[in-house]
């Protein structure tokens, strides 16, 4: 999906496997805004940009959602499930709104979130943000928002508010957009603003 000069925002970065790959994807005047909480993992993403010599990339150590605050993040040794913490177990981390460290007028041209189960709340903190972006890629699993007190539905509208259409590849480079009815299973999933686009960027077709 990714061309060269494209803006893109990798929410969950980890230790930086997307950022790398889409930093070159992106070339020298594209811009990538990549975050990642957890202070360990953060050094490995700060090791892994500067050894590939990424020019294009935006590093911020803090976790993103509806509100600036601290909250606590769980810090486990399987570090790709560590997550926001409703009771004050783990460690205390800054929180930001995706709207108040993004310029609003910047057009995105694709988000990729994965923040186990926190996607709704991230959301709510990037309206501004949101009314500019093209395509977000997302994951839904239905037992992470329970965690927090909501389904996959609440997510679902809220981007349907921002006019993105949801959708699915379920056979490859075949683009499906998903009846309202629909139901995800764990998988993930596409939200995105131009149809026609997003067929000419990835030369997939549409499903009938």
């Amino acid at each position: 999906y990714l061309k060269k000069n494209d803006i893109f925002i990798d929410i969950g970065a980890n230790i930086g496997t997307t950022t790398l790959e889409a930093s070159k994807k992106i070339g020298i005047n594209g811009k990538i805004f990549s975050f990642e909480p957890t202070p360990k993992i953060f050094k490995f993403l700060q090791g892994n940009i500067l050894l590939n010599k990424c020019k294009n990339v935006e590093l911020f150590n803090f976790a993103l959602g509806s509100k600036s605050t601290h909250i606590y993040f769980s810090d486990i040794y399987t570090d790709e499930s560590n997550s926001v913490q409703q009771n004050n177990i783990g460690i205390k981390v800054k929180m930001k709104t995706l709207d108040e460290i993004i310029p609003n007028e910047i057009n995105i041209n694709l988000i990729k979130i994965d923040v186990v189960g926190y996607e709704k709340f991230v959301f709510i903190g990037a309206t501004k943000i949101l009314e500019n972006t093209s395509c977000i890629h997302l994951p839904a699993i239905a037992k992470l928002y329970k965690k927090y007190n909501y389904d996959y539905k609440e997510i679902f509208d809220l981007l349907k508010q921002q006019k993105f259409s949801m959708c699915a590849v379920f056979t490859p480079n075949i683009l499906t957009v998903l009846p309202d009815d629909f139901e995800p299973k764990i998988g993930d999933y596409i939200a995105i603003k131009n149809i026609d686009e997003f067929l000419e960027r990835t030369n997939y077709k549409l499903s009938h």
